[in-house]
């Protein structure tokens, strides 16, 4: 799994693709569903050492390789997470949450989203790409208004803006 990640990876600009969430210098992001690290290390390149990423992801050795990666590129501004659901996170505590190429595979989805929701900040953004999960056996696919009404009814967040598979969601007070 680990090399088909890091050929898939050779194609795309991850940098880019994480920019497209608005992160910026000094953001505290989560990366929920991490992987082998492609979008936590553009990410803690991005905030800067004035910024913190946090790293989370439900399998072991994702987590292993994400700490290698941060050792050799010696980077102090990264925390890994093993978890699924529960980010362990305060409330209110993350600037930007990136959900790239997992949700598709998330069993309780609402779950997830409240989770998110919580830890956001009051002007936070949820970033997810939608397209198939990078789990290689799953081929399912959320489609924009079934991801809508997720956000809206879970959260709630609203979408901001979507391009191409990117979906930016900003974070609404509830009433």
């Amino acid at each position: 799994m680990t090399i088909v990640m890091r050929i898939r990876g050779v194609f795309r600009s991850k940098k880019k693709e994480v920019l497209l969430s608005g992160i910026k210098e000094g953001d505290i992001v989560l990366d929920y569903g991490c992987g082998i690290g492609f979008n936590t290390i553009p990410a803690a390149e991005i905030v800067g050492k004035k910024g913190k990423v946090y790293a989370l992801d439900i399998h072991p050795l994702a987590i292993k390789t994400v700490n290698k990666e941060i050792k050799k590129k010696r980077l102090t501004n990264i925390e890994t997470i093993l978890s699924d659901l529960d980010t362990e996170l305060p409330d209110e505590s993350v600037d930007i949450v990136l959900v790239y190429n997992v949700l598709p595979i998330i069993k309780n989805r609402p779950a997830l989203i409240k989770e998110l929701y919580r830890v956001l900040t009051t002007k936070g953004i949820l970033s997810v790409k939608s397209g198939l999960g990078a789990n290689l056996y799953s081929r399912k696919k959320i489609e924009t208004e079934d991801l809508k009404k997720l956000m809206i009814d879970s959260g709630p967040l609203k979408l901001k803006e979507k391009i191409k598979k990117f979906y930016i969601f900003k974070k609404i007070e509830r009433k």
